[in-house]
């Protein structure tokens, strides 16, 4: 594969192709600490060996049928407080890719935090690691991986589902690859533009089972609870309605 794209100002002009690597953010962040990448390079494997997802789960992504790949910024600007505005930005970079390929608004949504669904299948997920320098952000490796051509995952995975499955097609990865650079210079050139109430207002509106009821798990006790998920708070937390009110709830609380 020899990904590249033409059409941004910066994100992606500089793009490291690996056959098989550990993790594409393992070596962003091996990078970073052995020289000063460019803002926007990124670092592309057609084999991850010890993918990550969210909490230290695995990320399954069988060899040369799906993007995973890491992007390198430089978000000086952001306040650490500030840091999931980064992560909402790149969830609507990767909501736009899938509208780009015509999937329909009432289909794709963003399952709070930081993954994509279509409909009630996981397509994508997203792994934002990040440094610090003082109040603010330093660096940012941002993983994605997107499954793209692949129709057979891990019985451990609960839900996921592919742009092969959804479409029975076959999909050229390196036009996805360019579109998403696209997409995802734009949402972050909005976040560098101080766009926050766009961003905000623009995440929750896209957001899975916003405004519905649904049952989760409360991870402490097992407990099932009925609740109502009513947007997300700025520093990140899921602002969620029960019985006792609206609650702001972390990742490691509950489960969908």
């Amino acid at each position: 594969m020899n990904f590249s794209t033409k059409n941004t100002l910066f994100v992606g002009k500089v793009a490291i192709h690996l056959s098989r690597v550990d993790s594409t953010n393992e070596y962003a962040k091996r990078l970073i600490s052995k020289s000063n990448p460019i803002e926007g390079t990124v670092i592309y494997a057609s084999q991850q060996y010890a993918g990550r997802g969210q909490i230290g789960r695995r990320w399954h992504a069988q060899e040369a049928k799906n993007l995973t790949v890491s992007f390198i910024f430089k978000p000086n600007f952001l306040l650490a407080k500030s840091q999931f505005l980064l992560s909402q930005a790149v969830a609507l970079a990767l909501y736009d890719l899938l509208l780009h390929y015509n999937f329909s608004t009432t289909a794709v949504k963003i399952k709070w935090p930081n993954d994509l669904y279509i409909r009630n299948r996981k397509i994508a997920g997203i792994l934002i690691e990040n440094t610090l320098r003082g109040m603010y952000i330093d660096y940012s490796v941002i993983g994605i991986g997107l499954n793209v051509n692949q129709s057979e995952f891990s019985r451990e995975l609960k839900n996921p589902t592919s742009f092969l499955i959804e479409r029975d097609k076959k999909f050229d990865l390196q036009k996805m690859f360019s579109q998403l650079c696209i997409a995802l210079e734009r949402w972050y050139l909005k976040l560098r533009a101080r766009k926050e109430a766009l961003i905000r207002q623009s995440y929750v509106k896209s957001m899975y089972l916003l405004n519905q009821k649904h049952l989760f798990t409360v991870v402490e006790n097992r407990e099932t609870i009925e609740g109502i998920i009513r947007g997300v708070a700025q520093n990140g937390l899921l602002r969620l309605e029960t019985g006792k009110g609206i609650e702001e709830i972390d990742l490691k609380t509950i489960i969908f």
